[in-house]
């Protein structure tokens, strides 16, 4: 028999990992980004001013040309189950409509719910961004992976093949990405970047 107290966290475990359900109830301190990774959390400090552009700038289209069309929705940093050990936070998520129907509003997305995960590379975010999130997204299925890095002015779109992600679009300095699932939107990267 369960105790009141177990119920309201989840199972009962043998370690000190924390679930899914218990960090959904974590507040955010202003200024720091957390996400759970195999039960710890992982602290990260806010964005710096060059990502920030390139988010704003590559949310503001993906935005207006998911809208325009009826596809879905975008969301920027939303909380992300990727298993009961795991929840991310995605710099862009793009959830198409069918899903965004049975999204729950006040609660985090989960893996299901995601068809492209967009991580803009910070300096420290690189090892996470290519290596990590690159094999967590893999795993749980989730279709389409862009990393967009503003130092290095490089785009890349991913698609899931066979469990793995693969190189399917690339772009850098001033030129024009496109990638599933928007293969006929064309992103002017210059747009994007800082300077």
């Amino acid at each position: 028999m369960t105790t009141v107290a177990e119920q309201e966290v989840g199972p009962k475990i043998a370690d000190s990992r924390m679930t899914a359900l218990q960090f959904a109830r974590i507040r955010n301190p202003q200024g720091i980004r957390l996400e759970l990774v195999q039960g710890e959390l992982s602290v990260s400090p806010s964005p710096r001013p060059r990502h920030i552009r390139a988010t704003k700038v590559l949310l503001v289209l993906l935005e207006n040309y998911v809208q325009e069309k009826g596809l879905g929705e975008m969301f920027v940093d939303l909380d992300t189950t990727l298993g009961p050990w795991d929840v991310r936070c995605p710099d862009l998520l793009f959830v198409p409509r069918d899903r965004v129907a049975r999204m729950n509003p006040d609660a985090a997305a989960t893996h299901a719910d995601a068809r492209l995960v967009v991580e803009v590379v910070s300096p420290g975010s690189v090892k996470v961004d290519r290596e990590e999130k690159f094999t967590e997204y893999a795993a749980v299925g989730i279709p389409y992976y862009w990393i967009v890095d503003p130092g290095q002015r490089v785009a890349e779109g991913y698609e899931l093949a066979e469990g793995a992600y693969r190189l399917a679009a690339s772009a850098s300095g001033a030129g024009n990405f496109s990638a599933l699932p928007f293969p006929e939107l064309q992103i002017a990267l210059q747009r994007l970047w800082w300077d």
